[in-house]
């Protein structure tokens, strides 16, 4: 299955720009995107170029825009891992490189309308990648994927770079099967996260001091619950929850099929306060400043399913002001057989920072998969080492 899109000659109006910076770059440089990387690994790992026996590829770069340039290869690396690891071999009937204009502010997950300007195709061929292991020899890896360029590539800077790959008739090494299924690559990529988590340590009894239902078989283990806060990023437009805050909260060994309190405080107590009668565990929000609470039913073995009781299951719009702020969940039932209150261990955090992300950077995928749908990496971007 290959991916067609529109190709062509440099166009004569551009015929001039690209003598005068043929002129003006008299021998051949390398530069790398994020710049700065050539001697120095990224220090993370994304895949998804050359992941599809059949697929396409597109790598958007607005590192560059305003800098007029004319490039004559793409090339990218290995990551660099610190411990072993392997990638199947592989190999492609016909491998393309078409180069074009995007925008970083409007990629999307529609190939064709990520294309500002007609693709020019540069690399055609066809294409083997070795089977590889790690940790490799030296740190970082070699530029060993070149593509060179059979016409040298004028961009313009007025928009950002797009490389468009689409790989057609690949098989893996090994007469290992490949098919529809998805065959990892991994190149070097700056770290980057598309979402920022914190998750809660716990306060108050746990295990087997903790407070137990009548219906608990399992004297080791009490009632706790668990809290995540998630910071999505705003620019991962993949992600319908980008620029999104969600707190989220669930719980185990409460009594089965009951209605459980949950809530949610943004002040902890610990130790916690003692609760009139119930001598396994205190009260570990402080409710003179704001909380909220909801009932939510447990299932037939005791869980507390996630929900959302601060922030809802959409969450709300983060704002850096929150960074820091404790939130901590608590959750209390009555014992199935005596119907005596009881409380749950709690959870605290603090709201983190917003994830890292270079926002000059996307990726698209698709290939021949069961779904066939493209994967939009708003966020993880190989590495990439031009040379002009």
């Amino acid at each position: 299955m290959g991916y067609a899109h529109t190709v062509q000659r440099l166009p004569s109006h551009l015929v001039p720009l690209a003598l005068a910076l043929a002129a003006a770059v008299p021998a051949q440089t390398t530069f790398t995107s994020p710049p700065g990387l050539d001697q120095q690994t990224g220090g993370g790992a994304s895949w998804g170029v050359g992941a599809y026996a059949a697929g396409r590829s597109q790598l958007a770069d607005g590192h560059w825009r305003g800098n007029p340039l004319i490039l004559r290869e793409l090339a990218l690396r290995l990551r660099s891992p610190t411990s072993g690891y392997f990638e199947a071999g592989r190999s492609w009937t016909q491998v393309s490189l078409s180069m074009s204009e995007t925008s970083i502010a409007t990629f999307s997950g529609t190939f064709s309308s990520n294309l500002l300007r007609p693709a020019t195709l540069v690399f055609q061929a066809a294409v083997s990648w070795p089977f590889v292991t790690g940790p490799h020899q030296s740190v970082p890896a070699p530029w060993a994927y070149r593509f060179p360029f059979t016409t040298p590539w004028v961009y313009t800077g007025g928009n950002d770079i797009l490389a468009d790959w689409d790989f057609t008739g690949g098989t893996l090494t090994n007469q290992q099967s490949w098919g529809t299924t998805v065959a990892t690559y991994q190149f070097d990529t700056v770290p980057t996260a598309a979402t920022a988590y914190a998750t809660g340590r716990d306060l108050g009894n746990t295990g087997s001091a903790g407070c137990r239902d009548s219906t608990s078989t399992i004297p080791t283990l009490s009632s706790r619950t668990a809290l995540t806060v998630a910071v999505h990023h705003p620019l991962d437009r993949a992600n319908p929850l980008a620029g999104q805050m969600v707190v989220s909260q669930l719980g185990s060994q409460f009594g089965p099929n009951t209605q459980v309190l949950s809530v949610v405080g943004l002040r902890s107590f610990d130790p916690g306060i003692p609760f009139p009668g119930v001598p396994c565990n205190g009260v570990h929000i402080d409710t003179r400043v704001p909380f909220l609470w909801s009932t939510v039913p447990s299932t037939n073995v005791g869980a507390l399913p996630e929900h959302w009781t601060l922030t809802g299951r959409g969450g709300v719009p983060f704002q850096s002001a929150w960074v820091g702020q404790e939130i901590v969940v608590q959750g209390a039932w009555n014992d199935t057989a005596s119907r005596v209150f009881l409380l749950s261990s709690a959870s605290r955090t603090t709201v983190p920072t917003a994830p890292t992300f270079d926002a000059k950077l996307a990726a698209l995928h698709a290939g021949n998969t069961v779904s066939g749908t493209p994967q939009f990496g708003g966020v993880a971007s190989p590495v990439r080492r031009y040379t002009r």
